[in-house]
């Protein structure tokens, strides 16, 4: 039988120190990241990431369903369109963005939306990356459901110049 050496037990010292400080890490930026999330978003539904505002007469709501990983900074940009008071052809639109994990997302659609158990169906899904529309197409295939995707998908928006 080998007996541990001196330097050994040090060596392991050594990493499981690491990992606690590396942990430690982890759980103090997460903290500092996302003290003030829920001050500055108030949902009016479970998920919801934009302000929960009353709709505006007249206004037509566009519900967003955003991967986790955008739905906050959506909800601040919808925010700040709402604020803006601009139209398109003269109408209002009143942005509301859910975040919605992206696979949670790709299979309520697949599945077919259901208001009662997943919220309001999205007019627009936005996922974490296009695999996933990739996937949802072929889901819908497979399910011989409708297709509901466009035939071209839009351009990504970092690769719009």
């Amino acid at each position: 039988m080998i007996q541990p050496t001196g330097k050994s037990r040090s060596n392991r010292g050594a990493l499981i120190a690491a990992i606690l400080v590396g942990v430690l890490l982890i759980i103090g930026i997460r903290y500092i990241a996302t003290r003030g999330d829920n001050e500055a978003v108030t949902p009016s539904t479970p998920g919801t990431t934009s302000p929960a505002l009353p709709p505006r007469d007249g206004c037509t709501t566009v519900t967003i369903a955003a991967s986790s990983e955008k739905a906050a900074l959506m909800g601040q940009i919808a925010g700040g369109y709402r604020n803006s008071g601009r139209t398109v052809d003269g109408k209002c639109f009143d942005i509301v963005v859910n975040s919605v994990a992206s696979g949670t997302g790709e299979a309520n659609l697949a599945a077919g939306w259901d208001p009662a158990l997943n919220g309001t169906q999205p007019d627009v899904w936005t996922p974490a990356a296009s695999t996933w529309v990739s996937l949802l197409r072929t889901d819908l295939v497979a399910k011989d459901r409708p297709n509901i995707l466009p035939e071209a998908t839009a351009t990504p928006i970092p690769s719009v110049p």
